[in-house]
């Protein structure tokens, strides 16, 4: 039997029941798949990510800073990226899913990418992909662009390495 809930009853006759079951085993198989094409990044694709971006961002100076004015996991300002305007990244790391990116006197920024963020290095003449959040300024005409169409990651500054411990053990 295929239970509807309240709707007509509560089940389909006995002549669409093999109908149904079809449609279950289809459906379910279209939800699987789509499970594991757009689960969340796991460790391993996250140290990827970090050490696809150390050579691009290590050294360079930020020299700007813009966040849309749509919502993310977190709140996130242009001002509380203003730390970092004018530093030269000096380290990348990453725990678990996090990734953080860290200037010269230990400001930084911790990313989570949730289920659909990715970070990406482009010229800053592009224009940005649709859903780009937040998008920080390189000195050579570069920027490090934060994209998340679902927007369930977060971009969260920290001032200190003992701020981002902190972010990291939530």
């Amino acid at each position: 039997r295929c239970d509807l809930g309240s709707a007509g009853g509560g089940h389909l006759p006995a002549r669409l029941t093999g109908v149904c079951s079809a449609f279950a085993r289809r459906l379910l198989g279209v939800c699987s798949a789509f499970a594991r094409t757009v689960s969340m990044p796991e460790g391993p694709e996250v140290e990827t990510i970090r050490a696809t971006l150390v050579p691009l961002l290590l050294g360079r100076v930020l020299v700007g800073a813009w966040v849309s004015n749509k919502r993310l996991r977190a709140p996130l300002r242009t001002a509380s990226l203003a730390p970092l305007v004018g530093r030269a990244v000096v380290a990348l790391g990453r725990r678990g899913k996090a990734l953080w990116i860290e200037g010269e006197v230990g400001s930084g920024v911790l990313v989570r990418l949730g289920m659909t963020g990715r970070l990406v290095v482009e010229d800053a003449a592009a224009d940005p992909a649709a859903h780009t959040h937040v998008k920080l300024g390189l000195a050579g005409g570069a920027e490090l662009r934060f994209i998340d169409p679902r927007r369930f990651g977060s971009v969260v500054p920290y001032r200190s390495a003992a701020g981002r411990d902190r972010l990291l053990a939530d």
